[in-house]
């Protein structure tokens, strides 16, 4: 898909797991980078907006949603020195997962592992045309970023970004917005 393909840069297939969630965020509500922080974004994770924001967009038009919706969130955040004045940590309920350590960055968004066919379950793309497994599985493929933005109001979402390796590269698949 041409529009797509605007945003996508070459990232690096060897970095660790909190080295490009880390780089995410940077980019996107510390530098104000959305484009950089799109690179991140896997063209399934699309699905995502069709299914939160029903005739918002097309399929062809959810990047730019995605990025749009990416910029207002910064903007409500406010102009930011660091990443922890920007998003804080939460435990999303609901499906099995574990916590992943990540010392560094608890406060900011926690970190967790969640067992494949629960990862498949969050996968708006699979939720769409009803192709996830019921099964459990193992954990180590799927990984999740769950936060709240700070500054958007009494009611800010918790936000989750389903990370997994595509292509050598980690990326965001899918996310989910539930309100606190």
């Amino acid at each position: 898909m041409r529009s797509w393909r605007r945003w996508k840069r070459h990232v690096g297939g060897g970095e660790k797991l909190a080295a490009a969630v880390e780089d995410f965020f940077v980019a996107w509500l510390v530098e104000g980078k959305a484009a950089i922080a799109m690179s991140y974004v896997e063209e399934r994770a699309c699905a995502c907006v069709l299914e939160f924001e029903p005739g918002s967009s097309t399929t062809e038009t959810a990047p730019y949603r995605i990025m749009k919706d990416m910029r207002e969130a910064r903007l409500a955040v406010g102009p930011v020195q660091n990443l922890d004045d920007a998003v804080e940590s939460v435990r999303p309920e609901g499906l099995s997962m574990e916590s992943v350590p990540n010392p560094d960055r608890d406060d900011a968004y926690a970190l967790l592992s969640y067992a494949d066919g629960h990862a498949e379950q969050l996968d708006c793309r699979l939720r769409r045309e009803g192709r996830y497994s019921e099964r459990s599985g193992e954990h180590g493929r799927h990984f999740a970023a769950a936060f709240q933005l700070k500054g958007a109001g009494d009611h800010s979402a918790v936000i989750t970004l389903l990370w997994a390796k595509e292509g050598g590269s980690w990326k965001i698949i899918a996310f989910d917005l539930s309100i606190a």
